[in-house]
């Protein structure tokens, strides 16, 4: 699978999760050391609208990022459905959240997906029959994770965190804070979706960590199946 090479992604590494008894695949690639950002749209898996897209974004590394995480999607979603990574029917559902068009022809919309970001880095989840959030964070210290952690974090998992300053400390902030954004995306909740009380983990919902090289980390999270209707189709790209 995905033995083609990528103009713009190294090859991806894939991990499976099995959360509520179903298989999560986590594709994490890097982006080719000296892609230069002006050739991000010209990777032949995007479509003309989406490298139109890209010409909108003034930051160079977000251009790449945002690129490689289409080309994944594009490239692993094709594979699924046996269909050319141009032809992968994408579309933003409620909220803008990514998802396969359910009304275009040969999708599948029991399965659904996530694209996260980092640095070099981009990830993908993707499973079937339940909604997935991934997020991967760069583990730099914040000078206002204490603010953060006070406004988002509840009571038990401000207990969690150790004396600030400490390498364990920051390793437990991000899994809280990953795990709340894979939580908050999988629901399509967005930004504010951040400060949602996350009840139920084992029960309605469930946690996967993501590994990766160097000063990187991330969590995959899984909704129960059934938890959430497929996604709707509001506008395709």
């Amino acid at each position: 699978m995905l033995t083609a090479p990528s103009a713009l992604l190294l090859p991806p590494r894939r991990t499976v999760h099995r959360l509520f008894g179903r298989p999560v695949e986590v594709w994490l690639a890097r982006i080719r050391p000296r892609t230069p950002a002006a050739s991000a749209g010209a990777a032949p898996e995007l479509t003309a609208q989406e490298r139109d897209a890209l010409d909108a974004i003034g930051d160079g590394l977000h251009r790449l990022q945002h690129a490689g995480g289409r080309v994944l999607a594009r490239r692993v979603l094709g594979a699924e459905l046996g269909v050319p990574p141009r032809r992968v029917p994408l579309a933003r559902g409620a909220g803008g959240r990514p998802c396969l068009d359910p009304g275009a022809p040969g999708a599948r919309a029991p399965y659904d997906f996530n694209i996260s970001h980092s640095g070099p880095y981009v990830a993908l989840a993707v499973t079937s029959g339940m909604r997935v959030g991934v997020d991967i964070e760069h583990l730099a210290a914040r000078d206002a994770s204490a603010a953060l952690a006070r406004r988002l974090f509840t009571p038990h998992e401000r207990t969690l965190l150790t004396r600030p300053g400490s390498p364990r400390h920051l390793a437990r902030w991000y899994r809280i804070w990953t795990t709340r954004e894979a939580h908050a995306k999988a629901r399509g909740a967005g930004v504010g979706g951040l400060r949602d009380p996350m009840t139920g983990h084992g029960t309605r919902w469930q946690r996967g960590h993501v590994a990766l090289a160097g000063p990187y980390t991330g969590s995959v999270v899984a909704l129960r199946p059934g938890s959430f209707d497929p996604p709707t189709r509001e506008v395709t790209p």
